[in-house]
């Protein structure tokens, strides 16, 4: 079960890579790397998880709170989590294992 403000990224992520925000052109745009051999185009970023599954979403932040939210591209599975911003190192590397876990697992 997932709180509101986890369910509204989620469908928000689903919309935009069904097409339902976008018309495919644009939503192309976005998923072509920003800079040579990057994993983020224009405000949409990559991972390719340990299992080969390749997720799209972004993160966000705010004073005080950092969300990510990611999809398969069919929306068949999501993932998004808040936190606060309060942790002596990036969190890149525990948001990676998150997403490993959630859609290898």
């Amino acid at each position: 079960m997932s709180s509101p403000p986890a369910r509204d990224l989620n469908r928000f992520v689903a919309a935009l890579l069904d097409g339902s925000l976008l018309p495919d052109h644009l939503l192309d745009e976005m998923r072509k790397p920003a800079v040579e051999g990057a994993t983020y185009g224009l405000g949409l970023d990559w991972y390719d998880t340990t299992c080969g599954v390749r997720v799209y979403g972004n993160d966000g932040d705010a004073l005080a709170y950092q969300a990510w939210a990611y999809s398969t591209a069919d929306g068949s599975r999501q993932v998004a989590v808040g936190v606060t911003p309060n942790r002596p190192a990036d969190p890149a590397d525990a948001v990676h294992a998150l997403l490993d876990a959630a859609f290898c697992g």
